[in-house]
């Protein structure tokens, strides 16, 4: 169990102590899936910059190299008050509350 919990927190970039075992996974996937958008536009110009226009006329897109991609999700997610809330809530367990203007 423990190897999990430290393997999710390499990944996520984090010191596991505070956090549950979700919060970790959480944090790994955003992760992967936020490097994974990287290497698929680096993916998707060189294929581009490759492409013979004669066979395939429409360029590549980011999303067919990323296998978190989901074809028909093309669009932005929409994050409701009560999932800021929530992502709030969670911070503050992890991190504590912090002044924004420290000294002020």
């Amino acid at each position: 169990m423990f190897q999990v919990v430290y393997e999710l927190a390499g990944i996520a970039g984090v010191v596991p102590d505070s956090l549950t075992l979700r919060e970790l996974m959480i944090m790994a996937e955003g992760r992967q899936r936020s490097q994974w958008n990287q290497t698929a536009s680096i993916l998707a110009i060189i294929a581009n910059v490759n492409r013979d226009e004669k066979k395939r006329s429409t360029p590549f897109s980011p999303s067919e190299f990323n296998p978190y991609s989901d074809a028909k999700q093309d669009e932005p997610k929409t994050v409701t008050t009560e999932e800021w809330s929530e992502i709030g809530k969670a911070l503050e367990n992890s991190y504590g509350k912090h002044s924004r203007n420290p000294g002020r």
